[in-house]
């Protein structure tokens, strides 16, 4: 009878969530974290409020397609806000001198936000995205206000910061429920706490802005890498092998869209049929997508620092734009590119394996075509933003219904 009441109040009322992220779009057309922001958009069922870092030029507040987002600055003046964009908290320590300040304020000002806002509406749920530090905060807020608490993992949260895995296991074994994006985030969750309650969800795809399109005609052979420029996405290795598959294809060009502090040790070592295309914008991205031959992702295991590939986004958009991808067999990446059927996998920190890898999927085209058509036959059944925010709703129902 108690939950039948229950259930009937929550008819008559949509469930409310506070989310608390790290990463999230500075302005309605920025690429930082846009996953965060299309997951939350697809959502028809909830009613969403966004605690997010403040960065230079983006609004302290304003509504984003009916989504409240609120942003915490953590630095004076706001053009030193780095923290949390561009090479991400664990990196931007390299071009940031206030990295250590920051650093402290930042959990600081996002917790007095927090509070705010659970003091001034009746949130159901609280939502945090990354263990560290959102998970911290969303556990005060949990047994401080009597909220039920979802923390979702993207990957380098829980390979990384190892020194911190004492504080994840105490968010793991409180919270009502942790959601990770792969295979691999799922071990690593469960090898620090085994007892917690794991859901697998992806993030998802665009699959309407990343769909295959009227390929541009192009003298080149396009080869292509998308993603932060740092030591763990491997392009050192993609390189290498591109300039052994140059002497190949004459005419290749390899194309690295991304930033970050790698830049000018990749730039080092590349020639002249290398480009350096920077950050940019989705829809340029996926005119981009629909110019390449083919997709490398050639990400790699730092085990100094633990990081590696938990989902692999950009592949995903690859495959949905229809394009063959060869990528690296490490991290979460199985998971989406399954060997010689959506994709071919290559030893990662093998430069050789993935010259060879490229080459056999540019010369067979029966095998290229079932991968193109495999990969995207896979995003379109899984990977749909429609079918990862059903999944996400469902949760929310049952944790908001359930005393």
């Amino acid at each position: 009878m108690k939950h039948y009441i229950i259930n009937k109040l929550m008819q008559n009322k949509k469930i409310s969530i506070l989310v608390l992220t790290s990463t999230f779009p500075r302005n309605i057309n920025d690429w930082w974290g846009r996953f965060v922001f299309d997951l939350y958009t697809n959502m028809s069922k909830v009613d969403i409020v966004i605690v997010a870092p403040h960065a230079p030029e983006a609004k302290h507040s304003e509504v984003m397609q009916n989504i409240r987002v609120v942003r915490f600055p953590y630095f004076y003046p706001f053009h030193k806000q780095i923290l949390s964009s561009g090479s991400g908290v664990l990196h931007s320590s390299k071009f940031n001198i206030f990295y250590l300040i920051q650093l402290i304020i930042y959990p600081i000002s996002q917790l007095i936000i927090m509070v705010t806002e659970l003091l001034r509406n009746d949130f159901d749920i609280i939502h945090v995205h990354w263990i560290i530090p959102q998970g911290v905060n969303g556990l005060i807020g949990k047994l401080l206000f009597k909220k039920k608490l979802i923390v979702t993992i993207h990957g380098t949260d829980i390979f990384a910061l190892k020194k911190f895995n004492f504080l994840k296991k105490i968010i793991l074994k409180n919270c009502n429920l942790c959601t990770v994006n792969s295979t691999e985030t799922y071990n690593a969750v469960k090898k620090i706490s085994p007892n917690t309650k794991i859901a697998i969800i992806p993030m998802g795809v665009d699959t309407k802005l990343f769909c295959p399109k009227q390929k541009k005609k192009s003298n080149s052979v396009i080869i292509l890498g998308v993603g932060r420029l740092i030591k763990w996405k491997g392009f050192n290795y993609l390189i290498t092998a591109f300039k052994k598959l140059i002497k190949d294809y004459p005419n290749a060009q390899l194309i690295l869209v991304g930033s970050g502090p790698e830049k000018c040790n990749l730039k080092k070592i590349s020639g002249k049929s290398i480009v350096f295309y920077g950050p940019c914008d989705r829809k340029s991205l996926a005119q981009i997508y629909s110019s390449a031959d083919l997709f490398v992702s050639p990400s790699i295991h730092n085990k100094k620092t633990g990081e590696r590939e938990a989902q692999g986004l950009v592949i995903g958009e690859a495959l949905a734009s229809g394009i063959p991808v060869v990528a690296t067999n490490t991290g979460g990446i199985p998971d989406i590119i399954k060997d010689k059927t959506t994709g071919l996998l290559a030893q990662e920190k093998n430069s050789e394996d993935l010259y060879k890898k490229m080459k056999q999927l540019m010369n067979k085209k029966i095998l290229r075509e079932k991968c193109i058509e495999n990969g995207r036959k896979l995003i379109l059944e899984k990977y749909t933003w429609r079918k990862i925010t059903g999944e996400f709703e469902k949760i929310y129902s049952s944790l908001a219904t359930t005393v």
